[in-house]
């Protein structure tokens, strides 16, 4: 620890800064002032500890010559002393009322610290002073204008006092000054107080236990006031600050300290403690504060009301009680679930209701307003009458929502603006649009469903499909269905061609489909029409039959005209028949299906080459592991191996359990993971949702 004399100015100190990545003790370079934390702590004379932080004022130095700047701050050099740095101290740090300093340096970003430099401060340094200086003390005093050393003028300056001999302990006592040598006539007022002496200098241990006796003091005495400890005191004391640790008989004004007991009366204020009260006493003061809390109607009763306030924490005023209710005189009349209807639409009534601070209906200052979108922020306030609330009475305002077949089953977001008093506060409610279908889905309804696929077997399927099937599957006859009766034919099989026929080549579903239909006829009134047709129809066939027959079957290479069409020949038909069996295998897959080659979009075979490029550039995949709102990982992406290959490009999710269709852009792809990194979608992806990347 550093000696240093209280009030130094302009000190420069120097400070070793270790490097904490060293292992060897190196020392830390390249530091400037704001790469560090300064701080400096004294310990002050009354004991109290105080920390302060100079780090704001810290400042770099030009040069290692430059004048004192307090906390300036220059590193000595880089390569000959490494992590040694200049520091000017600031002269608060070296202030009287301390007595000790400690300057600390810390690197603000990491651990290392300067090794504290600590100062002792003192009064005098007998070691700074020369020879010169310290004879002139002794011989002439102190004088300001000469002599750099502070002590005690001697009374008699002519004096050379250079071979004092030593004084030995008793050298000095009461009998051997003279009676009348020291007394109040032959001491100037104010001469001896207590500036005059050292702290310490007068205590118990430095005067003889006879030193002061009653006979030695004068009965007529008057002690003003006493400071310090005093055993005992019998009579009148006017003002005690200090101790008094016995008893105090008689009549005290004023005390300022502890008083061990006291006997009679305090006729001042007493500051500080009291040892103990005798009984009578301890009865008067009970008595003087019962009488106190009963003036204020302090009871018990009150105080366990008191008890029940037990609360943790301080009791709400009437005012924060009041702006509470200030904060909740809004009630909001919103669905939590919209249905979307099955057809047409459907409104609800959304209202406001004000209320003052006493529950009474309250205008605001104008109409309140709303304002609608969807969890996307998109705006949806064209379903509401107006965004401008209408008043239906005092207090309550009415809006109405309207719910349209074609909304989307989605989150909307409600925002209501009441101006009131001058102030404007918004309050929020939100709701969910819903399918009608799905929500009034009942237990009958389920049981019903039950019964209906139970119900359902294979064989009734089978039956099903066999009536849905078109006319023209039902038009090509074999001989034998067709010989006998009057509609008898020669060869094995009869092609009927008439238009009649095709018209009701028709499938029977889409006949059911049709907006006119009602209910369908009876099975004896279908039964009956479809005989009366089938009769005019056949007969007309009959005839077509019979006329056209002979020339059918006796040239396999003659045309037949049927009711105004022109049928080709046998031949005709074989021959495109072998043409098309000899291009179906190249324009099949290996499992049957057709292929298909876009030549041109639109006519634009330019446009199919585009989409067929941007097409390449697609990746298609599934997601796997434990997704988050903002990550997934694909196993199925382990090919890629370049680091954030897909940053830039847009997810589209398109066959997900919750987010379908939702689309967001990928801001990282680590490959080392497979795992993709993107804006915040509305809720996590699934394990094996379906997405492709464009």
């Amino acid at each position: 620890m550093e000696e240093i004399l209280i009030g130094t100015t302009d000190r420069t100190i120097l400070v070793f800064i270790p490097d904490p990545a060293s292992t060897t003790g190196a020392g830390k370079t390249g530091l400037v002032a704001a790469s560090l934390t300064v701080t400096y702590t004294r310990v002050e004379t009354d004991n109290d500890v105080v920390h302060t932080d100079v780090t704001s004022s810290l400042n770099n130095l030009s040069t290692l010559t430059d004048a004192h700047n307090d906390w300036g701050l220059l590193e000595v050099s880089s390569t000959l002393s490494k992590g040694l740095y200049r520091l000017d101290v600031a002269d608060a740090v070296f202030a009287t009322g301390a007595w000790y300093a400690v300057v600390q340096v810390t690197i603000t970003s990491g651990t290392a610290a300067a090794t504290p430099k600590a100062f002792k401060l003192i009064n005098f340094d007998l070691f700074g002073q020369s020879a010169t200086d310290l004879k002139d003390f002794v011989d002439t005093g102190y004088d300001p204008s000469a002599h750099k050393v502070q002590g005690v003028v001697l009374t008699d300056t002519a004096t050379t006092l250079t071979n004092l001999p030593s004084i030995t302990a008793g050298w000095l006592t009461a009998a051997g000054i003279a009676a009348d040598a020291i007394t109040a006539a032959k001491i100037a007022d104010g001469a001896i107080d207590a500036a005059t002496f050292a702290a310490g200098a007068i205590n118990a241990a430095a005067i003889a236990s006879d030193a002061i006796t009653d006979a030695k003091v004068a009965s007529d005495v008057t002690i003003a006031s006493v400071t310090g400890a005093v055993g005992s005191v019998t009579g009148s004391v006017g003002s005690v600050v200090g101790n008094v640790g016995g008893n105090v008989t008689g009549s005290v004004g004023s005390v300022v300290g502890a008083v061990g007991s006291v006997t009679g009366n305090v006729g001042g204020n007493v500051t500080g403690s009291i040892g103990s009260l005798a009984t009578q006493a301890k009865a008067d003061v009970n008595t003087e504060a019962d009488a106190a809390l009963s003036d204020i109607g302090a009871t018990s009763a009150r105080f366990g009301y008191v008890d029940n306030l037990n609360i943790g924490g301080n009791v709400a005023s009437s005012a924060e009680v009041t702006s509470v209710q200030n904060n909740t005189r809004v009630v909001r009349v919103v669905p939590e679930v919209i249905e979307r209807p099955d057809s047409g639409t459907t409104t609800y009534r959304i209202e406001l209701l004000l209320y003052d601070d006493v529950g009474n209906m309250e205008a605001p200052d104008s109409a309140p307003t709303v304002a609608l979108v969807n969890q996307a922020g998109t705006d949806k306030s064209s379903r509401l009458d107006s965004t401008t609330m209408t008043l239906v009475s005092t207090g309550r305002y009415r809006s109405i929502y309207t719910a349209d077949v074609g909304d989307t089953l989605e989150q909307l977001v409600w925002t209501f603006s009441v101006a009131e008093g001058g102030a404007t506060r918004l309050y929020g409610n939100t709701s969910v649009i819903v399918d009608t279908t799905a929500v009034d889905f009942t237990a009958a309804d389920r049981t019903k469903l039950d019964t209906l696929a139970a119900d359902y077997t294979t064989a009734r399927a089978a039956k099903i499909d066999n009536l849905d099937a078109t006319v023209s599957s039902r038009s090509t006859l074999t001989q034998t269905q067709v010989t006998g009766g009057a509609y008898s034919v020669q060869s094995s099989s009869c092609v009927l061609g008439d238009t009649r026929i095709a018209n009701l080549d028709a499938a029977v579903s889409t006949r059911l489909a049709s907006a006119s239909y009602t209910a369908p006829p009876s099975a004896a009134t279908v039964a009956s029409q479809v005989r009366t047709e089938l009769t005019t129809e056949l007969g007309r066939i009959d005839a077509a039959i019979s006329t056209r027959q002979a020339s059918i079957w006796s040239s396999s290479s003659a045309t037949v005209n049927l009711s105004g069409t022109t049928i080709k020949t046998a031949t005709d038909v074989e021959t495109d028949t072998d043409d098309i069996k000899s291009r179906l295998p190249a324009a099949l897959t290996g499992a049957g299906n057709m292929k298909s080659d876009t030549l041109a979009l639109n006519g634009s075979t330019d446009a199919a080459g585009l989409l067929s490029l941007s097409a390449r550039t697609m990746y298609s995949g599934t997601v796997t592991g434990s997704p988050t709102t903002t990550s997934f990982i694909d196993t199925g992406a382990a090919s890629y191996g370049e680091t954030d290959q897909f940053k830039g490009r847009i997810i589209i999710f398109h066959d997900a359990e919750h987010i379908v269709k939702e689309a967001t852009n990928i801001t990282a792809f680590n490959p080392a993971t497979n795992a993709f990194t993107f804006a915040a979608l509305s809720r996590a992806p699934t394990a094996g949702d379906a997405f492709v990347i464009v």
